[in-house]
């Protein structure tokens, strides 16, 4: 609540990133994806603010807990507000969120299926458009579409490529 606008960026941040690092734990981008579609349908529907179901938004977290997070997380946000910072507002504005937003929807959804080795490249591509959103940043907005299109054709020819070696594999036993 306290983060505002700013909230969909950061949740999104939180959720894509484990998908951006190649982590060979089973069931993360499953377990990760539902977050993120749920906040980005929203940001695509062009809500101001996140909206949570009652039960979750009366929750808190822990003093000690938030305070031990805020402390490791501190450094690195710093280390990304220097790189990412509003500029080129007028590609970062609130349609472009939408945008980011149905593209971040697309992604969770394809990284929800069980596809190995393709989720680093969406991951990725979450991962940039998510700070992008936070800090109305049109640049890194903009290095967010195009890493989005990359992953989309790399998807792409994965899947492809899985049909191929399927089709080759029925084809010897036949």
């Amino acid at each position: 609540t306290a983060l505002g606008k700013r909230c969909f960026g950061l949740m999104l941040l939180i959720f894509a990133l484990p998908n951006a690092i190649p982590l060979p734990i089973p069931g993360v981008s499953t377990l990760t994806s539902l977050p993120l579609i749920f906040f980005s349908a929203q940001l695509a529907l062009g809500r101001e603010n996140v909206w949570l179901p009652q039960w979750l938004a009366k929750r808190s977290i822990a003093g000690n807990s938030l305070k031990l997070f805020l402390l490791r997380a501190i450094p690195w946000l710093a280390r990304l507000e220097k790189v990412v910072k509003p500029r080129a507002e007028s590609i970062g504005g609130r349609s472009s969120h939408r945008i980011a937003g149905g593209l971040i929807l697309l992604l969770a959804c394809l990284i929800a299926l069980p596809i190995p080795f393709g989720n680093l490249p969406l991951g990725i591509a979450m991962t940039v458009l998510a700070p992008g959103i936070t800090e109305r940043d049109g640049w890194v907005m903009i290095s967010g579409w195009l890493l989005t299109v990359f992953a989309l054709v790399y998807f792409l020819f994965l899947i492809a490529g899985y049909g191929w070696l399927l089709w080759q594999a029925l084809g010897l036993v036949s």
